[in-house]
């Protein structure tokens, strides 16, 4: 992967925009953390998959807008939770 992709920030490990930043970099540097906390959220490995795959997925589909943002990590969370509610509140 091009440095010019993406940057490492100092402070935890976060990706700081640099130029374009690459979908697939971004998956694999966010993906197992929102796993790992959608797994406490819901309590459930499979349902915390599914949140995951749905947010990133949802992710995707506007990656040209929200690799410009300021803050893609926070929509990501945002996305998921979001997804999350929507299961929890049964619509």
């Amino acid at each position: 992967m091009s440095s010019r992709l993406r940057l490492v920030a100092a402070a935890g490990g976060r990706i700081a925009e640099a130029g374009a930043l690459s979908f697939d970099a971004f998956f694999q540097d966010e993906a197992p953390q929102l796993f790992r906390r959608m797994c406490l959220v819901t309590g459930d490995r499979g349902e915390a998959e599914e949140i995951l795959q749905d947010a990133f997925l949802s992710l995707f589909e506007r990656w040209d807008r929200v690799a410009s943002m300021d803050d893609p990590v926070g929509y990501l969370y945002r996305t998921a939770f979001n997804r999350w509610k929507r299961r929890f509140s049964g619509r």
